[in-house]
């Protein structure tokens, strides 16, 4: 098998960041079904190990398509007739698998998953694996013990099997060029929305970037279509001239509509001020204003958000700041703001909501019109 050279862009750093805070939302997991480790940890850090699981899964798929090796092949050593010796990715995830077929049982239903965890739950669905517990912990230990759910076969052989099934099957399903055109995608998003901010920063020298979730209260979440929150966004945006005193200088916008068990569905938005017109120092009482605005005059009172301003300070410390003001040529504020604009444009390589293929689920404003020559 030829080296997968596409795979080998796989974002590791944004994969494992995307699981993490999933697992932080909860909003990874099917929530029937309750989270444990055989006691070993509560739900939360539950939660967090499996998020880290679904990374590690994503990388074992990722590094096994990469190369060729059988992983494991029989010791013919004199007095080694009973082992095997490992190739990778045979040594790194053998005694992990178990944890995937447990983790890949748990995600919630509501979610379109990635390429790779889509085709380990299909293989190890053929194989019988979904719907057993596999005892691998120690790979010398474990490796020769034959299993007599699957004929008699070693754990080595089994493995062997699900690595060959997922090559075969990535292959004939023309899997990477599906992975290809959703990174595209993606990437050709991330694009568009850094030079829309970059024609936004040449208008301005300063602008005051907020960042605000936007939703609706628990009693009324199962009661609002996906036509209600896009019609409400669109009611924001658009009726913006009836409250100018919030609105004045609003630039641009760039807007992502995911889903989440606590929050529903709900808008993560950008909104762009001009600067040097807004009191830089009050962009956190700016976007609890429009917050407001949200829940009063846009939903009638079943709205509500989150104002990612007022934690500024806190990622200022952590040296991930990319909202409040930020001038031209601050160049560690923008690339975080650009890493912010990544992470909503890319997200969805790894997991997105089933709202169906003519949902839209991104929208930012026009590009500014071109200055005036003197």
């Amino acid at each position: 098998m030829p080296k997968n050279k596409k795979s080998t862009q796989f974002d590791r750093n944004l994969c494992s960041t995307v699981y993490k805070e999933r697992a932080q939302q909860h909003s990874l997991f099917d929530s029937t079904k309750r989270l444990n480790l055989n006691d070993r940890l509560s739900e939360m850090f539950a939660a967090k190990f499996y998020a880290l699981k679904l990374s590690e899964l994503e990388q074992f798929v990722d590094v096994l398509l990469n190369c060729d090796e059988v992983p494991f092949v029989p010791d013919s050593r004199p007095g080694f007739e009973n082992n095997y010796l490992p190739a990778s990715p045979a040594a790194r995830f053998f005694t992990s698998v178990p944890d995937f077929i447990e983790v890949v049982n748990l995600l919630s239903p509501r979610y379109e998953y990635s390429e790779r965890i889509t085709v380990f739950i299909a293989c190890a669905r053929s194989l019988g694996l979904l719907d057993i517990v596999l005892d691998w912990k120690k790979s010398h230990v474990d490796l020769p013990k034959i299993d007599p759910r699957f004929n008699g076969a070693t754990a080595a052989d089994i493995f062997n099997a699900l690595v060959s099934i997922i090559r075969h099957e990535w292959k004939i399903k023309k899997t990477q060029a599906k992975v290809d055109a959703r990174k595209k995608r993606a990437d050709d998003r991330y694009d568009d929305y850094l030079n829309y901010v970059k024609k936004l920063f040449d208008h301005c020298a300063r602008l005051v970037v907020l960042r605000i979730d936007l939703f609706y209260q628990k009693q009324y979440a199962n009661d609002k279509s996906i036509s209600h929150i896009r019609e409400d966004l669109t009611h924001l945006t658009k009726n913006k001239r009836g409250k100018p005193l919030i609105f004045n200088s609003l630039k641009g916008y760039i807007a992502k509509l995911e889903y989440g068990p606590d929050k529903g569905m709900h808008w993560h938005v950008l909104f762009f001020f001009d600067g040097s017109k807004r009191n830089n120092s009050s962009h956190v009482h700016l976007a609890e204003s429009i917050g407001q605005y949200w829940i009063d005059t846009v939903t009638k009172g079943s709205g509500d958000y989150w104002n990612v301003n007022a934690k500024a300070d806190d990622y200022d410390k952590k040296g991930m700041l990319g909202i409040g003001p930020i001038n031209y040529d601050d160049a560690d504020l923008r690339k975080n703001l650009n890493y912010i604009i990544g992470y909503l444009c890319k997200i969805d390589q790894f997991i997105k909501p089933l709202f169906g293929t003519k949902v839209k689920l991104f929208r930012r404003g026009n590009y500014p019109k071109l200055l005036r020559k003197p």
